[in-house]
């Protein structure tokens, strides 16, 4: 037997955190399309953190190379308060220079991985 769907599906809350505008649209689409994700878009870091502390999300999306604060330390904010991230980046230059440097740091702060985007999207 099949299970059924609840009429009302369990709201998640995700924030994105993306300096691209086309970027933002994308997930924020995507993530609505799956019918249970309600989405919060912010374009920095340093912007991220009272969003977080004023609606609590979970989890966290960040771009790996964002102006101002470093997508590492509001992951190790965001961790702290126990909150699952997932650092995402199309560039493959940033993936290794994670790889070479970052994957310390991450392991420092608690991040698991981190998702590429490398299937020819260019905004």
């Amino acid at each position: 037997m099949l299970a059924q769907r609840s009429a009302t599906p369990l709201l998640q809350h995700v924030l994105v955190v993306d300096d691209q505008p086309d970027i933002c649209t994308v997930v924020q689409t995507g993530l609505e399309m799956l019918g249970h994700n309600r989405v919060t878009l912010t374009r920095s870091c340093d912007n991220a953190l009272p969003l977080l502390d004023s609606d609590r999300a979970d989890p966290v999306s960040v771009d790996v190379v964002l102006p101002g604060m470093t997508a590492i330390e509001l992951a190790a904010r965001t961790v702290g308060r126990s909150i699952p991230v997932l650092l995402v980046t199309k560039f493959l230059e940033e993936i290794l220079d994670l790889a070479m440097v970052g994957f310390e740091q991450c392991d420092g702060v608690g991040i698991a991985g981190h998702l590429s985007l490398l299937h020819g999207y260019s905004p």
